[in-house]
């Protein structure tokens, strides 16, 4: 069903033979469900249309617009239905109608919700005041006593509908704006989807967080429950709907893809066998629930969002994430796995840490709190520390797990006791920049830490001194510091694309900048036997580097689609892991002094090795893989690129392993050449 304009909102009637549009032109467009053909059109509203729906006798229609008015129409022939609804005085972004029909419900950019009569068009009582930012959408309960409203200020509030009072605090989890709402059609869940690229549910009497949804790569703009409540379907600027078992959280089939801009509503047909979605792309489609395929190959739950920050577990055998940034996960480093349940935070994760002793993992956050959770429970260990005014960057242990130092943009350094949580003295305070980067030396006595105010400090903590700072103006930020085990060296990872080598006892650079990456270092990391250095890079690639010459170790190491956040080692240092904007951490087998380890090789899958597929290809957005030469090698559909296993690549957490199988002889080689 094509449109002139962006399609803005969509609703199905009751008895689902009628399909109704709103558009960014103002116009409402009815169609016929079944031929799929125009029955009615009228200009409704003198801007963009954000909302429509059917009353439950499916005679009416509500409409709401930026023009700040509400009007209700006969769904038939399109005559307005008494006056417009006036009182907001922002952009009406959402609204509901009552099961029972007697009550309209509308969500405002004044931060209000507003109750009204929908026979005479009557505010009734106050507006509803409880969110500190404009409401983006708003729904009832099935039962017609509860309205639940989503918002900028990334809250969900529960009301009581006779009254207006709130029920309980609001549902706090999203860590961007939540956009769509709906309850399950018994009432006793509630699902919303948010710009934080997630779906979340919760339980609409304990308010509880059940499970987040990953999989979308952009928001989540709308979201529904199906009529026998078995299923949820969301919608994304990332042009695609997922379909969601709502019990378990997995996702059901593949993604359903066809629209060419972002979707902005769907619902399900009353039967549900049907999903109908609007778009950016000014169409309408009609999706068959019974046509979806299955997914080609497990599902490994997806992060939501750049992974800034991971960790290995001490044994090596665990590796923990931030999957949405407001949750933390613990993924087995083999097979790639959920093996840890989710633990809810509430605010955007910026940084994890697990203790030495494997016994608690910290996280730092965008509102600068610092939390402390039990490895093994994944519960959190006493209340959050509040000590920076500003996010924080980076947190990480002491060798012995008694402390752990912080770093915020506020400028400062903060040492905490680990079991205390009470601050080991005054904030170190000499950075007169954002701070990036913060770790202890391998025996504990020492912090440096690395700042955009293009300076590196090593503070002695007996004095709560900086006794080193790099001499040399060097004149970039420095975005990611770790010590060498052995010595006094400390790398740099710095934003003018090099990896810089500092001996902090003489306070001078050793040798010449390692030279390779073609866009910032974020994050470097040493092999725990001091021989190796890795840097992560926004040009998409992980290096290896010798650590005693400077060396580049082999070609970069491709696989990711976006730009690298973060890389660390293995404790045995058999393997290291990265970290991307693609939302992907791939586990690596690392090299050794005498090439790739024993432990590596036993693991890594053999059925990616061949004498073409190497490091120096290079995998197009169109699907071809090409030799350094620009010979074709083969093609990987798109579903697939997040998910191949490059040469040494193990595993990728986050998007099904894709792995090539080369052991079916090698005659498809002569294809690079011509020959058949």
């Amino acid at each position: 069903m094509k449109h002139p304009v962006a399609v803005m909102t969509i609703a199905i009637s009751p008895d689902g033979t009628s399909i109704a549009s709103g558009c960014s032109d103002g116009i409402i467009r009815v169609w016929d469900s079944i031929s799929l053909t125009p029955i009615g059109t009228w200009q409704a509203h003198s801007n963009t249309i954000t909302s429509v729906t059917f009353s439950p006798d499916g005679t009416r229609l509500v409409s709401s617009s930026f023009d700040l008015t509400i009007k209700i129409w006969d769904a038939m022939s399109g005559a307005p239905h008494g006056e417009p609804l006036l009182g907001h005085s922002g952009r009406i972004r959402s609204v509901a109608v009552s099961p029972d029909g007697t009550h309209i419900v509308s969500a405002s950019h004044d931060n209000t919700v507003r109750v009204w009569d929908s026979l005479d068009g009557i505010p009734i009582g106050e507006p509803l005041l409880k969110h500190t930012l404009p409401i983006t959408s708003v729904a009832f309960s099935p039962d017609g006593t509860r309205i639940i409203s989503g918002s900028f200020d990334v809250t969900i509030q529960i009301w009581d509908a006779v009254s207006g009072a709130p029920i309980g605090m609001p549902l706090r989890g999203h860590s961007e704006v939540v956009m769509s709402l709906a309850f399950s059609p018994d009432g006793t869940l509630i699902v919303s989807g948010s710009q934080d690229r997630t779906v979340r549910i919760w339980d609409a009497s304990s308010h509880s967080l059940i499970r987040s949804l990953c999989g979308h790569s952009d928001g989540v703009v709308s979201v529904a429950f199906s009529p026998d409540g078995s299923r949820i379907a969301s919608g994304s600027s990332d042009n695609t709907l997922r379909i969601w078992d709502a019990l378990s959280g997995e996702l059901i089939g593949v993604p359903l893809r066809g629209h060419t801009h972002g979707v902005t509503s769907l619902a399900f047909s009353p039967d549900a066998t049907l999903i109908i979605s609007g778009s950016y792309d000014k169409t309408i489609r009609v999706w068959s629930i019974t046509d979806v395929p299955a997914v080609d190959s497990p599902q490994a739950p997806a992060h939501a969002s750049t992974v800034n920050s991971m960790a290995f577990s001490p044994d090596g055998a665990r590796v923990v994430s931030s999957p949405d940034g407001s949750t933390v996960t613990i993924w087995d480093a083999s097979s790639g796995v959920l093996v840890g349940k989710a633990v809810l935070d509430h605010s955007s994760i910026t940084s994890v840490a697990v203790s030495p002793d494997g016994s608690y993992i910290v996280t730092g956050s965008f509102d600068g709190m610092i939390r402390i959770w039990d490895f093994e429970s994944c519960e959190r260990i006493g209340e959050s520390w509040k000590g920076h005014e500003g996010a924080v960057t980076s947190v990480a242990f002491s060798p012995n797990s008694v402390q752990l130092v912080s770093a915020s943009v506020d400028k400062a350094v903060q040492i905490w006791g680990v079991t205390s949580g009470l601050q080991a003295g005054e904030a170190l305070r000499v950075h007169t920049g954002a701070v990036r980067s913060a770790v202890f030396s391998p025996n504990g006595d020492c912090i440096v830490s690395g700042s955009d105010d293009k300076t590196i400090h090593v503070w002695n903590l007996s004095m709560d001194t900086s006794i080193a700072k790099l001499s040399q103006d060097i004149g970039y930020t420095v975005s990611s510091v770790a010590f060498c085990p052995n010595d006094s060296r400390v790398v740099l990872g710095c934003e003018n694309n090099t990896v810089l080598i500092w001996d902090y006892s003489s306070g001078t650079i050793i040798g010449q900048p390692l030279l390779g990456h073609s866009a910032p270092v974020t994050s470097a990391a040493v092999s725990p036997n001091g021989a190796y250095i890795i840097s992560g890079s926004l040009d998409k690639t992980v290096r290896i580097w010798d650590a005693r010459t400077g060396e580049p170790v082999g070609a970069s190491r491709q696989g990711h689609n976006d730009g690298v956040m973060s890389v660390a080692f293995s404790p045995d240092g058999t393997r290291f892991i990265s970290g991307s904007s693609d939302k992907t951490i791939r586990v690596w087998a690392a090299p050794t002094a005498r090439g790739l380890s024993k432990t590596a090789l036993d693991t890594a899958p053999a059925t990616n090795s061949s004498p073409i597929f190497s490091h120096d290809c290079v995998l197009h957005d169109d699907g071809w893989v090409t030799t350094p030469d620009n010979l074709l090698c083969f093609w990987v559909p798109l579903y697939y690129h997040s998910g191949l296993l490059w040469p040494d690549t193990l595993t990728v957490i986050g998007a099904p392993p894709v792995r090539i199988d080369f052991n079916h002889g090698a005659q498809w080689i002569s294809c690079l050449t011509g020959n058949t």
